[in-house]
């Protein structure tokens, strides 16, 4: 599911309007993002000129954003700031870059012993940025080693026509336990990537620590490793807003020592190494983003801490909330969505109250938001009820498991995309 679908367009760069034939027909997104006050004053008059003559177009466009937009105090499901709710959020996934999407498939399943989960294209780029700061058509491929709506893995995004990310120096690594670690080092060397220790440097420049794989512990991700400029900061971050714990037990790394790292995490979900040495770290678009699923309640909540500014942290695309119930999703202009529960119990609650979701309902209500920690790091929100029933939904439509499979699924793709990128 691409959880920025529902946004249309990315946000264009502020231009002054000069004459009318550079503005659109549609309503003008500086007007209706609020950017109208920074404009000049003529730039202010033509723009107003063209509303009036488009009174009925522009209302409604500016309506259907605004709705899909709400404020705190207007949001369809209020927050609750719940200790034991928030509690309950998980880990999703982590998202990389890459620039080759079959080198990945290879490593990934040939190493790690992953496999391919669900793979979408999408023809426009993301309007909160899920494919990064680029232009560009995209694809998405979740692999990893257990269904979505349980289990940690990784997204792996592919922009058409960009051959090249600059790695920044915070995410260090990412820990994954293998039943073999010797084979799976030999595996890589064999397969022509560096090794250095336990660790793996993978296709696009991304760090993989292989540990062996305990019999109780079942989890394959086992952590992720960030590099921060002030650990405590980081770690107040995490545990005061997103709800997260701080553990005790540092692993066992040249990296980490008491007096530097801190585990941060949601109990028994894959944690956050935060460590800090000489040089602070440069984040760049190659960091990717981590996805948290939230119940929707308390995302709202963590949202509103965040908006309130009295913790480290900021807002990149602000709370979007979107209804998969037919009538309020037509109603914001907003394609339909798979949703349930079946159509004849929908149209006996549509009919009965046909602009609010039932109480009973409000997983129907999906709510994203994109915030950054104290060091800049990129953090999706979703709100779980709805991300998991859509990842499940995936899941039992049936998706490329298989390498080769995956790997034929998406040559035919990748090389009609690139070249209309080029």
């Amino acid at each position: 599911m691409d959880l920025g679908f529902v946004a249309g367009k990315s946000r264009p760069a502020l231009q002054v309007p000069t004459s009318r034939d550079q503005l659109h027909t549609n309503c003008p997104p500086s007007a209706v993002r609020g950017e109208r006050d920074r404009l000049p004053w003529h730039g202010v008059a033509v723009l107003g000129a063209v509303a009036v003559r488009n009174r009925g177009r522009f209302v409604r466009c500016k309506a259907v954003v605004a709705a899909s937009r709400p404020t705190v105090n207007e949001l369809m499901v209020k927050p609750v700031d719940s200790k034991d709710l928030i509690a309950r959020s998980r880990p999703a996934h982590w998202v990389i870059r890459t620039t080759d999407v079959k080198a990945n498939l290879r490593f990934f399943t040939r190493i790690f012993g992953m496999k391919v989960l669900r793979h979408e294209e999408f023809d426009k780029p993301c309007a909160i940025t899920c494919n990064g700061e680029f232009a560009t058509p995209w694809s998405k491929t979740m692999i990893g080693y257990g269904p979505e709506d349980e289990s940690f893995c990784l997204e792996l995004t592919f922009n058409y026509g960009i051959d090249h990310y600059d790695a920044g120096s915070g995410l260090t690594h990412i820990a994954v336990a293998v039943e073999n670690p010797r084979e799976a080092l030999e595996a890589a060397v064999s397969m022509g990537y560096d090794v250095e220790g336990d660790v793996i440097t993978g296709p696009d420049s991304y760090k993989f620590r292989v540990i062996k794989q305990e019999d109780e512990v079942r989890i394959n991700f086992r952590y992720v490793a960030l590099r921060v400029g002030d650990v405590n900061a980081a770690a107040r971050f995490y545990c005061d807003v997103c709800g997260m714990l701080e553990r005790h037990e540092l692993p066992d790394h040249p990296m980490f020592a008491k007096d530097n790292a801190k585990v941060v995490g949601y109990e028994g979900r894959v944690p956050l190494v935060l460590f800090m040495d000489e040089g602070a770290p440069q984040i760049e678009q190659w960091e990717g983003r981590h996805a948290i699923a939230v119940p929707g309640q308390a995302l709202r909540a963590i949202y509103k801490r965040v908006q309130s500014k009295n913790h480290s942290g900021s807002i990149l695309h602000h709370i979007r909330e979107f209804n998969e119930l037919p009538a309020l999703r037509k109603m914001r202009g907003l394609p339909r969505m798979p949703c349930s529960p079946p159509p004849d119990v929908q149209l006996k609650n549509l009919r009965e109250n046909p602009l609010t979701p039932p109480k009973d309902q409000e997983e129907g209500t999906l709510a994203v938001a994109i915030i950054k920690d104290a060091d800049g790091y990129e953090i999706c929100l979703v709100s779980s009820e709805t991300y998991d029933q859509a990842v499940r939904h995936y899941a039992v439509s049936g998706t490329h498991t298989t390498l080769d499979s995956a790997v034929v699924g998406l040559q035919a793709r990748c090389q009609d995309r690139l070249a209309v990128a080029r």
